[in-house]
């Protein structure tokens, strides 16, 4: 009726994904890539990621380019794996956002939307990465026939982006909804110090601009989780002998352990992000000296920390220098500030583990013949 399918052809040759969802390079660069980084990971074909690179890329588009529905994966997936696996963003394939000038200076895996954008008579795309800012919500859900459906059930809920979100388990029984969780909790243009939605995405944001924190936030939400499920293993044999004498007790009990769980799980988020800020302020790391460290000590302002300036990657350097040619270049670089007072400091910390700044991003100097003060 709809003009889809010629009704006189043998109905053998109906394929439902031609006929409702026809090959399109948008079909299949930013929504089947999803699916081919997942299937590359975990396929028991080495030569899956290569088989469909230019499938996944738009540049071979036929029928018979199509990735199949479904894949033997290598090793079973675990429920911990699948909440890693949604924090793709193609690290390592054709497909990897952070090697182009787009990724900025950290090289993130993020890019401004839209996601569709125009150049001269030509029309591009940034990559639809799996973890990727604009979700609202994430979960993974787990089905466990063995136990009674209350507590079989459970759904490991984030909000926000599925990279730094960290999953909290809800059971099936459950009958009620934390406040961190709720709604009134803050909403789309409300900020709340008590909102998981605030706290992942304050974590978030801090982190697109300095992706060289990614890795180690992405290591806590993943820790948090295991965690999670190591507690539940307790939680819920105690869950089941409840059960037995009355189910109500049983999933008050769960439904109170997960309640104070997302709870806490937020007033840590927020307490990251202050961790956060501390170390990665004003484009420097900035770190303990150790129990030694010098202490201004009363109204002074306490502890001398460690900073480290945190700099660009040669390459990015390099791009700098592209763009502006001599515009920066200094015509005598004996006589900076910066270079001299490096150098002073490394006089002065000579022999000793402890300095203000890390040479690491100041190149050496020569030896002047004054040191400014």
């Amino acid at each position: 009726k709809g003009g889809l399918w010629d009704s006189k052809k043998p109905q053998e040759e109906f394929s439902f994904s031609d006929v409702y969802d026809p090959i399109t390079f948008s079909g299949a660069r930013q929504s089947d890539a999803r699916v081919w980084s997942f299937f590359s990971a975990v396929a028991d074909d080495p030569e899956f990621e290569k088989t469909y690179e230019s499938y996944v890329l738009g540049k071979k588009l036929s029928a018979g380019a199509r990735m199949p529905l479904h894949i033997k994966p290598k090793s079973k997936i675990s429920v911990l794996d699948v909440m890693m696996h949604m924090r793709n963003h193609y690290e390592g394939t054709a497909l990897d956002p952070r090697l182009d000038v787009g990724a900025g200076p950290t090289g993130s895996a993020y890019r401004t939307r839209p996601i569709v954008w125009n150049h001269g008579n030509s029309s591009y795309v940034h990559e639809r990465t799996v973890g990727t800012q604009q979700a609202a919500w994430n979960f993974v859900a787990q089905l466990r026939g063995h136990l009674p459906a209350p507590i079989g059930g459970r759904i490991w809920f984030g909000v926000d982006d599925a990279t730094f979100s960290v999953h909290a388990p809800f059971h099936g029984g459950a009958t009620r909804v934390p406040h961190s969780l709720a709604d009134g909790t803050g909403d789309a243009l409300t900020f709340s110090a008590d909102s998981a939605f605030w706290a992942f995405n304050t974590v978030a944001n801090f982190v697109y601009p300095r992706w060289f924190a990614a890795q180690e936030v992405i290591s806590l939400a993943h820790t948090s989780e295991v965690a999670f499920e190591q507690a539940l293993v307790a939680e819920e044999q105690q869950a089941l002998e409840l059960y037995k004498e009355d189910p109500a007790k049983a999933i008050e009990y769960l439904t109170a352990a997960a309640v104070t769980r997302a709870d806490d799980m937020v007033k840590a988020e927020f307490a990251l992000f202050g961790e956060l800020m501390v170390k990665y302020r004003d484009g420097f790391h900035v770190s303990s000296q150790g129990p030694k460290a010098p202490d201004h000590g009363g109204k002074q302002g306490g502890i001398v920390p460690k900073v480290d300036e945190v700099g660009y990657s040669e390459k990015w350097y390099s791009r700098i220098v592209q763009d502006t040619g001599d515009h920066y270049k200094m015509t005598d670089d004996k006589t900076h500030p910066d270079l001299l007072q490096a150098n002073k400091l490394r006089i002065l910390a000579k022999g000793t583990t402890g300095g203000s700044r890390s040479p690491r991003s100041i190149p050496a100097s020569p030896q002047p013949d004054f040191i400014l003060v």
